[in-house]
């Protein structure tokens, strides 16, 4: 009964050895000869084919540069949100909900969607992929204000940004805000 006992025992062990190694080869690390592609070691050269690699594109970066009270924020409030808006690249870099507290008991807290913190790094960023000059990520912009507010009775709310390249290429970038009825409540 002894002998039986260790032979299921030992039959137990290599089965599991058998099911690790099988899904190490199917769901482990990559093999170390092929290059895993991260967001900290992309290029424009990993940009697909069918776009053409831009000239103006620099290095990705994790980090955000663009929330720095030098480079200039514009805060945006509304009915809804409080935004920041950083002038370098035109990153939406804090996104606020006023109204909705972060739970009951920390009711003058409001709930942060996006966030320029290092432990918790979420912004909404965009650019332009082109040949030609045109704004990326990191470009700086212009804004004829600061502060934009919501007037209780306006519907909408555009903030312009405007970039100009060194060949007197300009872009204008609006970020709006629509009424309600427009994102699909009543």
């Amino acid at each position: 009964m002894e002998s039986l006992r260790f032979i299921l025992l030992f039959s137990l062990g290599i089965v599991l050895v058998l099911l690790w190694n099988a899904w190490q080869q199917d769901y482990g690390p990559a093999q170390t000869g092929q290059r895993q592609t991260t967001p900290e070691n992309k290029t424009a050269a990993d940009i697909p084919p069918s776009i053409p690699a831009p000239t103006n594109a620099p290095e990705i970066s994790p980090q955000i540069t663009g929330a720095t009270q030098e480079e200039g924020v514009i805060e945006v409030i509304t009915d809804i949100y409080k935004a920041h808006i950083s002038l370098r690249g035109g990153s939406i870099v804090s996104l606020d909900l006023p109204k909705f507290p972060v739970s009951l008991k920390e009711t003058y807290k409001p709930v942060r969607i996006l966030r320029n913190e290092p432990q918790t790094l979420y912004v909404a960023q965009g650019g332009l992929l082109s040949t030609s000059p045109a704004p990326t990520h990191d470009s700086p912009y212009t804004s004829p204000s600061r502060a934009y507010v919501l007037n209780p009775d306006a519907e909408s709310l555009e903030v312009p940004l405007y970039w100009e390249s060194g060949d007197g290429i300009t872009c204008a970038r609006k970020i709006c805000r629509a009424p309600l009825s427009m994102a699909g409540r009543p």
